[in-house]
Protein backbone atom coordinates (compact mmCIF):
# COMPACT_ATOMS: atom_id res chain seq x y z
CA UNK A 1 0.00 0.00 0.00
CA UNK A 2 1.27 3.50 -0.73
CA UNK A 3 2.76 5.25 2.06
CA UNK A 4 2.49 9.31 1.55
CA UNK A 5 3.70 11.86 4.35
CA UNK A 6 1.26 14.76 5.42
CA UNK A 7 2.20 17.22 2.64
CA UNK A 8 1.73 14.82 0.07
CA UNK A 9 -1.61 13.51 1.31
CA UNK A 10 -2.87 16.64 0.72
CA UNK A 11 -1.83 17.86 -2.20
CA UNK A 12 -3.25 14.73 -3.73
CA UNK A 13 -6.43 15.57 -2.10
CA UNK A 14 -6.62 18.97 -3.30
CA UNK A 15 -5.44 17.49 -6.98
CA UNK A 16 -8.92 16.09 -6.80
CA UNK A 17 -12.03 17.91 -8.78
CA UNK A 18 -15.02 18.24 -7.31
CA UNK A 19 -16.78 15.25 -7.47
CA UNK A 20 -13.77 13.13 -7.06
CA UNK A 21 -13.52 15.04 -3.61
CA UNK A 22 -17.42 13.78 -2.63
CA UNK A 23 -16.96 10.30 -3.62
CA UNK A 24 -13.28 10.59 -1.41
CA UNK A 25 -15.24 11.91 1.71
CA UNK A 26 -18.12 9.05 1.04
CA UNK A 27 -15.28 6.39 0.99
CA UNK A 28 -14.14 8.06 4.66
CA UNK A 29 -17.73 7.87 5.98
CA UNK A 30 -17.84 4.31 4.66
CA UNK A 31 -14.60 2.84 6.43
CA UNK A 32 -16.22 4.21 9.54
CA UNK A 33 -19.31 1.74 9.29
CA UNK A 34 -21.58 4.36 7.62
CA UNK A 35 -23.42 3.81 4.31
CA UNK A 36 -23.46 6.60 1.93
CA UNK A 37 -25.78 8.45 -0.79
CA UNK A 38 -23.65 11.01 -3.27
CA UNK A 39 -26.60 13.32 -4.09
CA UNK A 40 -27.56 15.11 -7.76
CA UNK A 41 -24.92 17.61 -9.06
CA UNK A 42 -27.66 20.34 -8.63
CA UNK A 43 -30.48 20.61 -6.98
CA UNK A 44 -28.92 19.04 -3.65
CA UNK A 45 -29.99 21.95 -1.30
CA UNK A 46 -26.22 22.07 -0.69
CA UNK A 47 -25.81 18.68 0.62
CA UNK A 48 -22.95 16.68 -1.73
CA UNK A 49 -23.32 13.47 0.76
CA UNK A 50 -25.85 11.75 2.69
CA UNK A 51 -24.68 9.26 5.34
CA UNK A 52 -26.91 6.79 7.39
CA UNK A 53 -25.97 4.17 10.12
CA UNK A 54 -28.23 2.09 11.81
CA UNK A 55 -26.39 1.02 15.01
CA UNK A 56 -26.29 1.83 17.69
CA UNK A 57 -29.10 3.93 16.80
CA UNK A 58 -30.32 5.00 13.42
CA UNK A 59 -28.60 8.31 12.54
CA UNK A 60 -28.40 10.62 9.59
CA UNK A 61 -25.69 12.66 8.57
CA UNK A 62 -25.89 15.37 5.17
CA UNK A 63 -22.49 16.54 4.54
CA UNK A 64 -21.12 19.78 2.66
CA UNK A 65 -17.87 18.27 0.70
CA UNK A 66 -15.55 21.33 -0.39
CA UNK A 67 -11.73 20.11 -2.09
CA UNK A 68 -10.55 23.55 -2.22
CA UNK A 69 -6.76 24.94 -2.31
CA UNK A 70 -5.59 26.32 0.79
CA UNK A 71 -6.38 29.72 -0.41
CA UNK A 72 -9.58 29.10 -1.18
CA UNK A 73 -10.96 29.44 2.54
CA UNK A 74 -15.08 28.48 3.48
CA UNK A 75 -16.74 31.41 4.75
CA UNK A 76 -20.01 31.86 6.46
CA UNK A 77 -22.67 31.84 3.79
CA UNK A 78 -21.83 28.26 2.92
CA UNK A 79 -22.03 26.98 6.56
CA UNK A 80 -25.11 29.38 7.01
CA UNK A 81 -26.33 27.24 3.78
CA UNK A 82 -24.94 23.98 5.46
CA UNK A 83 -26.90 24.19 8.14
CA UNK A 84 -30.21 21.94 8.85
CA UNK A 85 -33.71 23.34 8.39
CA UNK A 86 -36.73 22.98 10.88
CA UNK A 87 -38.18 19.76 10.27
CA UNK A 88 -34.97 18.55 8.42
CA UNK A 89 -34.53 14.39 8.13
CA UNK A 90 -30.79 14.44 9.45
CA UNK A 91 -29.58 14.68 12.78
CA UNK A 92 -26.29 16.48 11.88
CA UNK A 93 -25.00 18.94 9.47
CA UNK A 94 -21.01 18.36 8.52
CA UNK A 95 -18.73 20.93 6.07
CA UNK A 96 -15.70 19.03 4.97
CA UNK A 97 -12.47 20.98 3.34
CA UNK A 98 -9.50 20.11 1.90
CA UNK A 99 -8.48 24.06 2.58
CA UNK A 100 -9.87 25.73 6.16
CA UNK A 101 -12.26 28.00 7.33
CA UNK A 102 -12.34 31.76 7.67
CA UNK A 103 -13.43 33.05 11.89
CA UNK A 104 -17.01 34.40 10.81
CA UNK A 105 -17.25 30.43 9.55
CA UNK A 106 -16.01 28.96 12.30
CA UNK A 107 -18.82 31.06 14.00
CA UNK A 108 -21.64 30.29 12.33
CA UNK A 109 -20.68 26.78 12.31
CA UNK A 110 -21.28 26.70 16.39
CA UNK A 111 -24.30 29.04 16.15
CA UNK A 112 -25.78 26.30 13.71
CA UNK A 113 -24.48 23.45 14.96
CA UNK A 114 -22.24 22.56 12.17
CA UNK A 115 -19.74 20.35 12.64
CA UNK A 116 -16.45 21.25 10.59
CA UNK A 117 -13.25 18.88 9.30
CA UNK A 118 -10.39 20.81 7.69
CA UNK A 119 -7.43 19.87 5.81
CA UNK A 120 -5.41 18.80 9.35
CA UNK A 121 -8.49 16.73 10.52
CA UNK A 122 -9.05 15.34 6.87
CA UNK A 123 -5.33 14.63 7.00
CA UNK A 124 -5.53 12.79 10.21
CA UNK A 125 -8.61 11.14 9.57
CA UNK A 126 -7.26 9.56 6.24
CA UNK A 127 -3.50 8.44 8.40
CA UNK A 128 -5.70 6.93 11.30
CA UNK A 129 -8.43 5.10 8.51
CA UNK A 130 -5.16 3.87 6.24
CA UNK A 131 -7.13 5.29 3.04
CA UNK A 132 -3.82 6.21 1.44
CA UNK A 133 -4.62 3.80 -1.33
CA UNK A 134 -7.43 6.05 -1.75
CA UNK A 135 -5.54 8.77 -2.99
CA UNK A 136 -4.09 6.96 -6.06
CA UNK A 137 -7.39 4.58 -6.95
CA UNK A 138 -10.17 6.90 -6.38
CA UNK A 139 -12.51 4.96 -7.90
CA UNK A 140 -11.61 1.72 -5.02
CA UNK A 141 -14.26 3.62 -2.62
CA UNK A 142 -17.08 1.90 -4.57
CA UNK A 143 -15.06 -1.25 -3.43
CA UNK A 144 -16.56 -0.78 0.60
CA UNK A 145 -15.73 -4.59 1.61
CA UNK A 146 -12.94 -4.72 -0.20
CA UNK A 147 -11.46 -1.64 1.40
CA UNK A 148 -12.43 -2.30 4.93
CA UNK A 149 -10.83 -5.59 4.83
CA UNK A 150 -7.50 -4.11 3.63
CA UNK A 151 -7.93 -5.65 -0.19
CA UNK A 152 -7.64 -2.75 -2.32
CA UNK A 153 -8.84 -3.11 -6.12
CA UNK A 154 -7.78 -1.69 -9.33
CA UNK A 155 -11.17 0.51 -9.84
CA UNK A 156 -9.95 1.74 -13.16
CA UNK A 157 -12.51 3.56 -16.25
CA UNK A 158 -12.63 0.29 -17.69
CA UNK A 159 -13.35 -1.72 -14.53
CA UNK A 160 -16.89 1.09 -15.07
CA UNK A 161 -17.06 0.58 -18.68
CA UNK A 162 -17.37 -3.30 -17.85
CA UNK A 163 -20.29 -4.06 -15.95
CA UNK A 164 -19.59 -2.02 -12.74
CA UNK A 165 -22.24 -0.98 -10.47
CA UNK A 166 -24.96 1.79 -11.00
CA UNK A 167 -23.95 3.30 -8.30
CA UNK A 168 -20.31 4.67 -9.86
CA UNK A 169 -22.93 7.15 -11.25
CA UNK A 170 -23.24 10.25 -9.73
CA UNK A 171 -26.70 10.16 -7.38
CA UNK A 172 -27.32 6.91 -7.44
CA UNK A 173 -26.10 5.64 -3.78
CA UNK A 174 -27.16 2.96 -1.65
CA UNK A 175 -30.60 3.10 -1.47
CA UNK A 176 -31.31 3.81 -5.55
CA UNK A 177 -29.38 1.07 -6.45
CA UNK A 178 -31.62 -1.13 -4.67
CA UNK A 179 -34.43 0.35 -5.85
CA UNK A 180 -32.97 -0.67 -9.22
CA UNK A 181 -31.90 -3.55 -8.15
CA UNK A 182 -35.63 -4.14 -7.29
CA UNK A 183 -36.21 -4.01 -11.56
CA UNK A 184 -33.17 -5.75 -12.48
CA UNK A 185 -30.77 -2.93 -13.24
CA UNK A 186 -27.49 -3.60 -11.16
CA UNK A 187 -24.48 -2.17 -14.09
CA UNK A 188 -24.37 0.38 -15.80
CA UNK A 189 -25.09 -1.77 -19.07
CA UNK A 190 -28.22 -2.98 -17.79
CA UNK A 191 -28.94 1.19 -16.71
CA UNK A 192 -27.50 1.37 -20.78
CA UNK A 193 -30.39 -1.21 -22.09
CA UNK A 194 -33.26 -0.27 -20.03
CA UNK A 195 -36.15 1.64 -21.18
CA UNK A 196 -36.37 5.46 -18.77
CA UNK A 197 -40.35 4.95 -19.39
CA UNK A 198 -40.47 1.88 -18.22
CA UNK A 199 -37.70 2.25 -15.33
CA UNK A 200 -39.59 5.44 -14.00
CA UNK A 201 -43.18 3.51 -14.30
CA UNK A 202 -42.04 0.47 -11.86
CA UNK A 203 -39.24 2.74 -9.19
CA UNK A 204 -41.06 5.96 -8.90
CA UNK A 205 -38.27 7.48 -10.36
CA UNK A 206 -38.86 10.58 -12.90
CA UNK A 207 -38.75 9.71 -16.18
CA UNK A 208 -36.00 12.42 -16.53
CA UNK A 209 -33.93 11.60 -13.84
CA UNK A 210 -33.65 7.89 -15.23
CA UNK A 211 -32.80 9.42 -18.92
CA UNK A 212 -29.78 11.48 -16.69
CA UNK A 213 -28.51 8.34 -15.37
CA UNK A 214 -28.94 6.56 -18.72
CA UNK A 215 -26.84 10.01 -20.43
CA UNK A 216 -24.08 9.24 -17.66
CA UNK A 217 -23.53 5.57 -18.19
CA UNK A 218 -22.98 6.08 -21.31
CA UNK A 219 -20.33 8.90 -20.76
CA UNK A 220 -18.60 6.30 -18.33
CA UNK A 221 -18.68 3.73 -21.12
CA UNK A 222 -17.17 6.38 -22.91
CA UNK A 223 -19.46 7.37 -25.68
CA UNK A 224 -23.13 8.02 -26.47
CA UNK A 225 -26.13 5.60 -26.28
CA UNK A 226 -26.67 3.76 -29.55
CA UNK A 227 -30.76 4.97 -28.86
CA UNK A 228 -29.69 8.72 -30.16
CA UNK A 229 -29.62 6.65 -33.39
CA UNK A 230 -33.26 7.09 -35.18
CA UNK A 231 -34.56 3.58 -36.03
CA UNK A 232 -33.21 1.84 -32.86
CA UNK A 233 -36.00 0.97 -30.59
CA UNK A 234 -35.61 -0.87 -27.03
CA UNK A 235 -35.41 -3.97 -28.63
CA UNK A 236 -32.53 -3.17 -30.54
CA UNK A 237 -30.87 -1.89 -28.03
CA UNK A 238 -31.60 -4.98 -26.04
CA UNK A 239 -29.80 -7.16 -29.51
CA UNK A 240 -27.01 -5.02 -29.37
CA UNK A 241 -26.35 -5.30 -25.63
CA UNK A 242 -26.02 -9.21 -26.26
CA UNK A 243 -22.89 -8.25 -28.37
CA UNK A 244 -21.30 -5.66 -26.05
CA UNK A 245 -22.67 -2.87 -27.85
CA UNK A 246 -23.60 0.12 -26.07
CA UNK A 247 -22.60 3.17 -27.90
CA UNK A 248 -22.71 5.15 -31.30
CA UNK A 249 -18.80 3.86 -31.53
CA UNK A 250 -18.70 0.34 -30.68
CA UNK A 251 -21.52 0.20 -33.03
CA UNK A 252 -19.16 2.31 -35.44
CA UNK A 253 -16.31 -0.20 -34.88
CA UNK A 254 -18.95 -3.14 -35.22
CA UNK A 255 -19.22 -6.18 -38.12
CA UNK A 256 -22.54 -6.20 -39.27
CA UNK A 257 -22.59 -9.49 -40.43
CA UNK A 258 -20.82 -10.54 -37.00
CA UNK A 259 -23.47 -9.03 -35.11
CA UNK A 260 -26.22 -10.54 -37.17
CA UNK A 261 -24.79 -14.17 -36.67
CA UNK A 262 -24.99 -13.59 -32.67
CA UNK A 263 -28.83 -11.97 -32.91
CA UNK A 264 -31.66 -12.44 -34.24
CA UNK A 265 -31.03 -8.61 -36.15
CA UNK A 266 -31.12 -8.81 -39.57
CA UNK A 267 -27.64 -7.87 -41.29
CA UNK A 268 -29.31 -4.88 -44.25
CA UNK A 269 -30.86 -3.28 -40.50
CA UNK A 270 -27.26 -3.97 -38.90
CA UNK A 271 -25.44 -2.24 -42.23
CA UNK A 272 -28.01 0.36 -42.14
CA UNK A 273 -27.41 1.39 -38.28
CA UNK A 274 -24.03 1.21 -38.59
CA UNK A 275 -24.22 3.66 -41.41
CA UNK A 276 -25.90 6.20 -39.48
CA UNK A 277 -22.91 5.81 -36.24
CA UNK A 278 -20.46 6.46 -38.88
CA UNK A 279 -21.91 9.64 -40.41
CA UNK A 280 -23.21 10.73 -36.90
CA UNK A 281 -20.50 13.55 -35.44
CA UNK A 282 -17.75 12.02 -34.10
CA UNK A 283 -16.64 15.71 -33.07
CA UNK A 284 -16.59 15.11 -28.57
CA UNK A 285 -17.53 18.34 -26.69
CA UNK A 286 -13.97 17.84 -25.11
CA UNK A 287 -12.57 18.72 -27.87
CA UNK A 288 -14.08 22.44 -27.78
CA UNK A 289 -11.81 24.87 -25.26
CA UNK A 290 -11.99 24.56 -21.04
CA UNK A 291 -14.80 21.88 -21.22
CA UNK A 292 -12.59 19.62 -18.67
CA UNK A 293 -14.39 16.09 -17.89
CA UNK A 294 -16.36 17.28 -15.01
CA UNK A 295 -18.72 19.96 -17.65
CA UNK A 296 -18.43 17.53 -20.43
CA UNK A 297 -20.42 15.22 -17.50
CA UNK A 298 -22.83 17.49 -17.20
CA UNK A 299 -23.38 18.21 -20.60
CA UNK A 300 -24.11 14.28 -21.13
CA UNK A 301 -26.32 14.42 -18.27
CA UNK A 302 -28.23 16.49 -20.41
CA UNK A 303 -27.54 14.18 -22.99
CA UNK A 304 -25.43 16.43 -25.06
CA UNK A 305 -22.62 14.53 -26.22
CA UNK A 306 -21.04 15.95 -29.38
CA UNK A 307 -20.08 19.16 -30.96
CA UNK A 308 -23.30 19.18 -33.43
CA UNK A 309 -25.68 18.43 -29.84
CA UNK A 310 -24.43 21.13 -28.44
CA UNK A 311 -24.56 23.67 -31.18
CA UNK A 312 -28.47 22.19 -31.94
CA UNK A 313 -29.56 22.92 -27.87
CA UNK A 314 -31.13 25.37 -26.70
CA UNK A 315 -29.72 27.69 -23.91
CA UNK A 316 -32.80 27.50 -21.66
CA UNK A 317 -33.07 24.09 -22.12
CA UNK A 318 -29.56 23.09 -20.56
CA UNK A 319 -29.32 25.89 -18.31
CA UNK A 320 -32.06 23.75 -16.30
CA UNK A 321 -29.76 20.52 -16.87
CA UNK A 322 -26.51 21.31 -16.24
CA UNK A 323 -24.92 22.71 -13.07
CA UNK A 324 -22.71 25.16 -15.30
CA UNK A 325 -22.71 28.61 -15.11
CA UNK A 326 -25.09 30.07 -18.25
CA UNK A 327 -22.74 32.98 -19.49
CA UNK A 328 -20.41 29.71 -20.08
CA UNK A 329 -22.81 27.61 -21.45
CA UNK A 330 -23.38 30.77 -23.82
CA UNK A 331 -19.75 30.64 -24.86
CA UNK A 332 -19.72 26.80 -25.21
CA UNK A 333 -22.75 26.59 -27.43
CA UNK A 334 -21.16 29.74 -29.86
CA UNK A 335 -18.04 27.71 -30.10
CA UNK A 336 -19.90 24.56 -31.13
CA UNK A 337 -21.89 26.40 -33.75
CA UNK A 338 -18.95 28.16 -35.17
CA UNK A 339 -17.21 24.63 -35.56
CA UNK A 340 -19.88 22.49 -36.20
Amino acid sequence: MAEFDQVEILDRVQAFSGAEFERFVAALWELQGWTTEITETSGDDGRDIIAERNLPFKTMVKIEAKGWSDDNLVGSPLIRQSALLPGDDADQAVVVTSSSFTEPAQESARRHNVKLVDSTQLVVTIQKLSAEQLLTDIYAVDAWKEIQSGRYIDWTDERIKQGQSVDVIPGIGTRRREQLAGVDIHTVGDLLVANPESVAERTGFTEERVRRWSNLAAFYRGGEPVSVLGGIDSRGVEQLATTDIYTVDELRAACPCEVADQTTLDELTLKRWVGDAVSRGSDRVTLLPKIGEERAKELARAGIFTVDDLAATDLEYLEGQCNIGRSFLQELIRNAQTTS
